[in-house]
């Protein structure tokens, strides 16, 4: 037995200890030793993980009171009193009745059905996160000159994103872990493991299986596990990804007004279109009071530190007319981005003090810059994982010298984001 058919087994089981679990498979493989019983209840890990399965567990198993489409319609609606910025996207108790109607009404194959409910049971942030992606799906696709079945598989899409999160250690999502290269990659490959789960449990929609692969993926090439350009991501991926992000940004910030400014420092990561159905409904608001926030002027500080840093090693990079190596020009192309996008907002490093004097004189400047230092130092901490998943690929492109100014920078990226991370 493989280590995944392992995890999907104590899967099942755990599921065993919380609900009545049963085989309906006709023959639910058992070695030498006859068949499982159909009604098997609790103490089914023992059992299961004694024996060799035939087909994936998902489906040969049913859970009683499990996650149906009519579920996901109550689901919904709870959704709306635990969450009031999606009342945003939907204002109105009919709008809320329809995106109801609409999860509701999806066709569910029964293994999906087993990880949405081992989702619920086991990791209930990620199935909230799951569901909430999938409303915010759900607006687009209502501006969107979507057919019925492109409909249809985005909001499936939506649903088994992040699926392949159950594979993964939840200690390694928590948000203050620090994460090694090799944990990394468990991160990265979530992905992938989301793709072969949807293979098997929607076996029936193969553009949903391809959403999974493909939702982190980025217009610039700087997402995984492919790093696609442009439009060779799909469509359906493009907008369950920009909803991934929306619902992100709006689980880690305490005001949902910040999402207007953080979507205009990814304006080269998403379609624009898409950008801007967003910010039609977060854009407007009260303006957040971050004055008096002592916190604001040490981050420009220890950002034009870094920008400056950056100079010094784009330098010793770089070192001819022909430009950096290929294997770091997703650097440059990075920086370069940060560095367009940071002058709109009147930052510069040699110019710091006009920046100060227009944040101490002006709430909404200095608002928009808190979120902007919010949204920078997140894109940073991308960029930095961005290094640590091309690493080995980059060492082997350049030479030794060479290589230890990509470590560097490395350095300089995460002891920017512990200088500049919130007090605990």
């Amino acid at each position: 037995m493989d280590a995944g058919e392992h995890e999907r087994l104590v899967t099942a089981a755990k599921m065993g200890d919380l609900k009545r679990v049963v085989s309906v498979a006709e023959r639910f493989s058992m070695q030498d030793q006859g068949t499982l019983d159909r009604d098997s209840g609790n103490g089914l890990c023992e059992r299961l993980l004694q024996h060799k399965l035939m087909k994936p567990v998902e489906l040969g198993l049913l859970v009683s009171d499990g996650i149906a489409a009519a579920d996901l319609a109550v689901e919904t609606l709870r959704l709306f009193n635990t969450y009031p910025y999606l009342l945003r996207l939907f204002p109105l108790p009919i709008d809320r009745e329809r995106a109801a109607a609409a999860l509701g009404q999806l066709d569910l194959p029964q293994p999906l059905a087993v990880k949405l409910g081992a989702a619920g049971e086991q990791r209930p942030r990620l199935f909230d996160h799951l569901l909430v992606v999938t409303l915010i799906c759900h607006y687009l696709a209502r501006h969107l000159n979507l057919t019925a079945r492109e409909n249809s598989d985005l909001l499936m899409a939506a649903l088994l994103h992040d699926i392949g999160e159950l594979h993964t250690d939840p200690a390694m999502l928590e948000a203050d872990r620090r994460l090694g290269r090799s944990e990394m990659r468990y991160i990265y490959a979530h992905p992938i493991t989301g793709y072969l789960i949807a293979k098997k449990v929607a076996a029936a929609y193969p553009e949903v299986a391809t959403a999974v692969l493909q939702h982190h993926e980025r217009l610039d090439g700087s997402g995984y596990p492919y790093g696609l350009r442009g439009d060779a991501a799909s469509r359906l991926a493009r907008i369950v990804g920009v909803a991934d992000v929306c619902a992100a940004i709006l689980a880690r910030c305490s005001n949902i007004n910040r999402l207007t400014t953080l979507m205009r420092l990814n304006r080269k990561k998403f379609d624009r279109d898409l950008i801007a159905l967003l910010q039609q409904v977060f854009g407007v608001g009260e303006d957040e009071d971050t004055a008096a926030d002592t916190t604001l002027l040490p981050q420009i500080r220890a950002l034009a530190k870094l920008l400056k840093h950056w100079d010094g090693i784009a330098a010793a990079l770089n070192g001819t007319k022909a430009g950096p190596p290929p294997a770091v020009q997703f650097l440059f192309e990075r920086m370069a981005d940060l560095h367009a996008i940071l002058l709109q907002f009147g930052f510069h490093p040699e110019r710091l003090q006009t920046l100060r004097t227009a944040i101490a004189e002006d709430g909404k400047t200095a608002a928009e810059s808190a979120a902007a230092l919010n949204e920078v130092r997140w894109q940073l901490t991308d960029l930095e994982r961005e290094i640590m998943r091309r690493a080995e690929v980059v060492k082997k492109a350049l030479p030794s010298d060479k290589f230890m100014h990509v470590e560097d920078w490395l350095a300089d990226l995460q002891h920017y984001r512990e200088e500049t991370a919130a007090p605990a």
